[in-house]
């Protein structure tokens, strides 16, 4: 194998990837109390990105428009005047690690009733180059034009604790399933940087970016922690030509969120020279677009403010019921109803300052006293459903099955969660007010479907489907800063301000 086509060198990178496992079990009382464990370790090595800075000589389509020397004088400045370590700009790796354990006891307490804990643990992380967002020309690269330095590069973190117990048993006609379970997901973004302002220096003023450095601004305390409950009891009883089926379902999530981009300040210098000039601690010029920044100061000024966070809490709880009935021996009709009940469980504080400003709806009108201290009510949630599965000829030779009901659905909490974390105004942003509804609903659909399924010769089954779907309660989004479009621009018919 070469590494050439044509005259065209081709760049091959090193990739280093390992993986191991073991699995065991047994019984630990036989014919009672068994046991299984199984762990996988992953370890993947790869280059970060195949460009290199341009230099006398070197050629190539992973050749970058920017110089070694140009990142040379960046990386010195940064480390003769603000100790600050940039980290490589080629020829740096990135990793991908993952450890997983899996473990379970199966214990037969009885012959009526039995009992099985499971566990499961994911540490994992991997690296990432530089989000491109509030950059100059929308991009930090790597790639022909830009080059970002390796600390400016930051690591994802996927950290995920998970223990379910439950409880089957069965007396007669009738049967019981208890699960209890309790998930911890830990998420955070971590820069390679030391605490850092975000640096780019772009070609020219009003450039495209061309070198970028520093903390990875979306990375700055960027965590989010969730703790799921979930408590779920299934009682099964059969009679006759009847399986009643009675459950109850509570769940219950905890966030902790923290999202703080502009903690530390970010820069951009439109050139090389510009960016020398305020990086030059002997410069003694006043002027704002000229004058020396420390970096520093910067850091030790923004480490003496609090990091913005919020904790959240919501709940649902459930109960259902269902009714499967063998009408005759080849029809099965089944008839459920459930219903929800939203639960939200923080107290937000009054913010009058936001309530006193004016906003406006879809129409131009304006609204005042937007209260985003409230959440919406707690009202419950029905959704019937019926089902039907017909075997026409009692040979299963076709069958006609179908089924309607109401399905609720999930949002994101990150967006309820939101109207807790953004609460304020504050300089710097201008997306930070969330608000919901106070007639918010879940999302919810109608689902109908009809298919019949046919056997055909040589044992091939041919199945004929129809579904129809529609939104009940659809979720939608609107700026309320924003006011309606005021025309049409005529070229295109497309609404303008």
């Amino acid at each position: 194998m070469g590494n050439k086509v044509g005259k065209v060198t081709l760049v091959k990178p090193n990739l280093d990837y390992n993986q191991s496992g073991l699995s065991f079990g047994g019984p630990i009382v036989k014919n009672k109390l068994f046991f299984f464990v199984s762990a996988e370790l992953e370890r993947r090595t790869e280059p970060a990105h195949t460009f290199l800075a341009k230099r006398p000589g070197l050629n190539g389509d992973n050749i970058s428009n920017v110089t070694a020397a140009e990142l040379d004088i960046v990386k010195n400045r940064m480390k003769t005047v603000y100790g600050y370590e940039t980290g490589a700009y080629e020829n740096y790796n990135h990793q991908t690690n993952n450890n997983k354990i899996s473990a379970k006891i199966d214990w037969n307490i009885d012959a009526h009733n039995r009992f099985i804990l499971s566990y499961k643990y994911l540490k994992a992380y991997r690296d990432v180059l530089p989000n491109p967002a509030i950059s100059p020309g929308n991009t930090r690269g790597p790639n022909n034009l830009t080059l970002p330095f390796e600390y400016n590069s930051y690591r994802i973190n996927n950290n995920i604790n998970s223990i379910v117990g439950e409880l089957n048993s069965r007396y007669g006609k009738i049967s019981n399933s208890f699960q209890v379970s309790y998930t911890s997901f830990n998420d955070l973004r971590e820069s390679k940087s030391t605490p850092f302002p975000s640096i780019d220096i772009t070609y020219s003023k009003d450039g495209t970016n061309k070198i970028s450095l520093g903390l990875e601004r979306f990375s700055i305390h960027n965590k989010l922690d969730q703790n799921v409950l979930q408590i779920t009891n299934n009682l099964n009883y059969s009679i006759k030509n009847n399986t009643f089926t009675f459950g109850v379902n509570y769940e219950q999530f905890k966030f902790d969120n923290s999202f703080n981009l502009f903690y530390y300040p970010g820069y951009t210098f439109y050139d090389i020279n510009h960016f020398l000039l305020r990086t030059d601690p002997n410069n003694t010029n006043t002027n704002a677009d000229s004058s020396y920044i420390d970096f520093n100061k910067d850091v030790s000024d923004a480490n003496k403010k609090p990091f913005i966070n919020s904790v959240t809490k919501f709940g649902q709880f459930g109960i259902y019921a269902q009714d499967e009935w063998l009408a005759i021996p080849n029809l099965k009709i089944t008839a459920g109803l459930r219903v929800d009940i939203p639960l939200y469980l923080n107290k937000l504080a009054p913010q009058p300052n936001v309530e006193a400003l004016t906003w406006y709806d879809t129409k131009g009108n304006a609204i005042n006293n937007l209260q985003i201290n409230k959440y919406p009510s707690s009202k419950p949630i029905l959704s019937p459903r019926l089902g039907i599965n017909y075997d026409i000829k009692g040979d299963k030779s076709t069958v006609l099955r179908g089924g309607t009901g109401i399905f609720l659905g999930r949002i994101p909490f990150v967006w309820l969660g939101n109207q807790s974390a953004n609460q304020s105004i504050s300089p710097g942003y201008t997306f930070q007010l969330n608000a919901t509804a106070n007639n918010f609903k879940f999302p919810k659909v109608w689902r109908t479907n009809i298919a019949v399924d046919q056997k055909l010769p040589w044992g091939i089954i041919g199945t004929i489907d129809l579904s129809y779907g529609q939104d009940i309660n659809a979720v939608v989004h609107r700026n309320y800063n924003m006011l309606p479009p005021s025309r049409k621009e005529s070229r295109y018919c497309r609404p303008v301000k």
